[in-house]
């Protein structure tokens, strides 16, 4: 099976939302797949907010560690810089 990036990257954080290191908290891994990063959250009638919904709270959390990992996978991306001169007289 594949690391997750956050496993990989701070496997000792103990964020509640995505902390490897937290065993109450909602365990979120997202994963490189190609030029993506995707994460499967199945959740579970504890996680409602009461109403027959997800809770918001849950739902930032999801959207606040997923995109967290994004960014870093996209930010150690390499990147290309062109240099253009042009001659003026």
């Amino acid at each position: 099976m594949a690391t997750s990036i956050q496993q990989r990257l701070y496997p000792f954080s103990t964020c509640y939302g995505c902390g490897p290191a937290n065993s109450k908290g909602l365990q979120l891994q997202s994963f490189e797949q190609g030029d993506e990063v995707v994460c499967t959250f199945h959740p579970e009638e504890h996680h409602s907010n009461g109403m027959g919904t997800l809770s918001g709270g849950v739902i930032a959390t999801l959207l606040d560690c997923h995109s967290g990992a994004a960014v870093f996978v996209e930010s150690a991306r390499p990147v290309s810089y062109t240099h253009l001169t042009l001659p003026t007289k």
